[in-house]
């Protein structure tokens, strides 16, 4: 709202707050239901809904020699998030608890109004037009389980007051969602609107843990093996330049089947076939133009944290 930035000393200022701003609303609403079964499992079902209003979104001015050339922020976009969850859950038991837990969830988003002014009247009339845009809904369901063996405290051997193998604990967490959806429209026809899907993406955390208890305090050592499976989830923050382009023009997509894609396009290596985006080369598929900046590639490489936590 009160934000100034400040371009290169002969641009001026480049965005400035509007200290008018509405803030912005949410409302929600959820309705769901509880359920024990055989008095050891709960199941919980529910629905949600919430819509967001007076979102901000950036505008920009423009003077006749660009000489004046910022951006401010108005209230004009909007979402709304509608889905349900289920949940299955056993919270105690002497060797192992669990839980297991689905989401369907879509959101539908966009904006009103221009997204530029122009002194100008000829760009005012030919750009930036008031194009109210509606992102259409595209969902992308979600899935998580967690198991936890245990030992009870009074478990196998004793030595000096201490279980060794008692409260050891294995903690396995998986989880599941469906790939992102994305836009691509090389030939730009302005007919194609989340047409390719990425690859689902996965991943398996497990924590080891034992508690002891010396002198009236207790004790915790544990380790954290995040993605245990090194499970490849690459970021699209390796990209650089045109790389986003270079990459899925080099794969083989079942879009590139359609007869415009044919001839000068097929040049391009826009050839049709069963690639999924998220593939990166292989020895299978030498053709893969993967990104350039591999120290950007992974965002959740395998790493282990090994720690130790007391309370009394």
């Amino acid at each position: 709202m009160y934000r100034i930035e400040w371009g290169r000393q002969s641009d001026g200022i480049s965005s400035i707050g509007n200290p008018n701003l509405d803030l912005p609303k949410t409302v929600a609403y959820e309705l769901g239901l509880d359920y024990d079964v055989s008095n050891m499992y709960l199941l919980h079902v529910a629905g949600y809904y919430r819509d967001i209003t007076d979102q901000t979104g950036s505008v920009r001015y423009t003077n006749y020699d660009n000489t004046v050339n910022y951006s401010t922020y108005e209230n004009r976009n909007y979402a709304d998030t509608r889905g349900f969850e289920i949940r299955l859950d056993k919270r105690y038991g002497t060797w192992w608890t669990a839980w297991a837990q689905f989401n369907y969830m879509i959101t539908t988003s966009g904006y009103i109004g221009r997204t530029a002014y122009y002194e100008d009247p000829n760009r005012q009339r030919t750009e930036g037009f008031e194009n109210p845009q509606l992102n259409r809904p595209v969902a992308r369901p979600s899935a998580r389980a967690n198991l936890r063996l245990q030992t009870p405290a009074d478990f196998g051997p004793q030595f000096a007051g201490i279980y060794p193998i008692g409260q050891f604990s294995v903690n396995f967490l998986l989880s599941w969602q469906s790939g992102r959806v994305q836009t691509w429209d090389p030939l730009e026809t302005n007919e194609l609107e989340n047409n390719l899907r990425w690859q689902a993406t996965h991943m398996l955390d497990i924590r080891i843990a034992k508690r002891f208890r010396v002198a009236g305090i207790n004790f915790q050592l544990f380790a954290d093996i995040q993605n245990v499976l090194d499970s490849e989830l690459w970021s699209t923050s390796a990209y650089f330049g045109d790389d986003s382009d270079r990459y899925l023009k080099s794969l083989k997509l079942e879009m590139y089947g359609d007869p415009q894609y044919a001839d000068d396009y097929a040049s391009d290596g826009m050839l049709p076939g069963d690639d999924t985006p998220g593939e990166l080369r292989s020895d299978d598929k030498p053709y893969i133009n993967d990104p350039s900046q591999e120290s950007r590639m992974y965002n959740d490489i395998r790493h282990v944290i090994l720690g130790i936590t007391f309370d009394f």
